[in-house]
This record gives C-alpha cells, structure tokens and sequence, in this order.
C-alpha cells in the first residue's frame, strides 16, 4: 500500500552518450539573484495574468508558507544522492563543491527533522496548465519539461520567452520545485523538478533535470495519485518551492508585497488581481490607496 507519498519517486535519464552536459554553472540565476522575491512575485503574476479563466472576475493569488513532514516522502529525498553525484562528477571542479555540498547538507538536515518548509505560489480564476505528451506547446510541458519554451496565447505576454522559471528554483535551497495544476477542463497534473547538473548516480551519469512523479519520468495524471498535500480542487496551478528557510519570512513577506504594488498596482486597481501573502497580507483594490501610502 502507498504512503503519503504514493509512488513517487525520481527520475533522471542516463545521459546520451555524445550528448551535451550541463555543468555546475548557472547564468540564468544572476537575473534573479538581487531580489529573488521581488522576482518570483513578478514572474508568477504576470504568468497568471496572462491565464485568467473569467476576465470579468480578478486573478487571485496566494503565496504560502506551509511545511510537510520530512518522514513521509523518502523518495523525495533520493534527491541527495543525485546531488551528491554532482559532486562527485566534477570532483575538481570547485563550483560544483561549492553549490552542492550545502544542498546535500541542506537535505541530510531536512530528513532527519520533523517537518520540510515550502513556498507554496497558487493562482485562482486562472485556466490551469493543460498538457499534452506530444504537444510541445501545452502549458504544463512549457514549464515543467522544458527550457526556453512558452505556451502563452500571445507573444506580446509578460515573460514570454520561456525563462521566467529560474526565479522559482533560485529560491529552492534544493534547486526543486513541486507543481500541480487543475485545468478548466477538469484535468489534473502533477509533477516535481529538479534543476541539478550533469552527475553520477549508482555508478550511471544521468543528465541534469530530474522528475519526481510515479511513471517512469511522465507527469501524474490521476488526482488519487498525487499525494494528499499537493492536490487542486479547482482550475489553477500550485506551485511548490521546497526547502525554503522562513527565518526571515517577515522581510520575505514585506519585498512581495512591495514588489506586488510596484508592477501590479494598475492591474489591482482595475479590479483585475487580489493578492494574499502568508495569511495575513492581503492586496485588493479596497485597500490599495492606503498600502500604497
């Protein structure tokens, strides 16, 4: 019988051999790095809002601060090894040291406590994120299971070049996001990523993106599949952050809400988007003149 975990688990291909390998190296994370909160906010608005469900209704957004108990998931944390293979692929490479031995701290560290933390972004009156295993241009397939792809209706849509996702895994500790959609279609999907580089796992290189679902490296179509904690009830997408360090969350939840009425303040006020931050923050267009003071 399946724990709360279901049948999940990671999956990494064997690198081809031939094939390029990614190395320990990021460049996309320096957009992100000054305000990563401010670009998450930024990134995640603006995807909503260019997947609204009813125009006439606003956007709603919600971002969590939740945890999950770290016992019930130890696939989840097979993550370590392959983190560990990293390590051990450029074992001269002293990036690679320095960007994944704390991750695999990080992870020994969370096992072994009571509970995991998690950012937790959701969207509401959005459309959801169909997918399509052949289609390269469904939502899901954009996000999760691609790099420099999107699936947005226009070109002209706020990040549509396909990148917007690297302010998601520059806040994961773990470089690992967890996502979950319901689509206005009453289709579910769900599916972890995992943002390594090319490493060793039981002796086989395996390439530098991993999936945590339950088939063989394909997203978890069947909502009595997805583990209890990460299921929609209604069209949207969960976007899952783990490992994250609340020891600051009161500045966290401050440069969100800044950043919220920064770039959205017009979309607010048109009664287009409410924003909620961590239960006890929340932006709509009734309280916006005084935020804004």
């Amino acid at each position: 019988m399946a724990g709360r975990e279901k049948n999940c688990k990671w999956h990494f291909a064997d690198q081809p051999p031939g094939g390029r390998e990614i190395g320990p190296n990021n460049a996309m994370e320096q957009s992100f790095k000054k305000h990563p909160y401010a670009s998450l906010v930024r990134e995640s608005i603006q995807n909503s809002l260019d997947a609204v469900l009813n125009p006439n209704e606003p956007v709603r957004m919600k971002y969590e601060f939740r945890e999950m108990k770290s016992v019930d998931y130890p696939n989840f944390f097979d993550l370590r090894n392959h983190i560990q293979g990293c390590i051990d692929y450029y074992p001269k490479n002293p990036n690679a040291k320095a960007k994944y031995e704390p991750m695999v701290k990080d992870l020994a560290e969370l096992y072994g406590s009571a509970s995991t933390k998690y950012i937790r972004v959701s969207d509401y009156n959005t459309k959801g994120m169909a997918y399509s295993e052949k289609d390269t241009n469904s939502p899901f397939y954009a996000f999760v299971r691609s790099a420099g792809v999107s699936a947005k209706d226009n070109t002209s849509a706020g990040g549509s070049f396909g990148f917007g996702k690297a302010a998601y895994f520059l806040i994961s500790p773990i470089n690992t996001i967890i996502v979950s959609t319901y689509t206005e279609n009453n289709e579910c999907y769900f599916e972890g990523v995992a943002s390594l580089c090319t490493h060793l796992y039981n002796g086989e290189v395996k390439m530098d993106v991993g999936y945590y679902d339950e088939g063989d490296g394909k997203p978890v179509k069947q909502l009595d599949n997805i583990p209890s904690i990460f299921r929609r009830a209604e069209p949207g997408t969960d976007i899952n952050i783990l490992g994250c360090d609340f020891y600051f969350k009161d500045e966290i939840k401050k440069e969100m809400a800044e950043a919220v009425l920064r770039n959205f303040w017009m979309s607010i006020y048109n009664g287009k988007l409410e924003v909620q931050i961590g239960g006890n923050i929340t932006i709509n267009r009734e309280n916006l003149d005084v935020l804004m003071d």
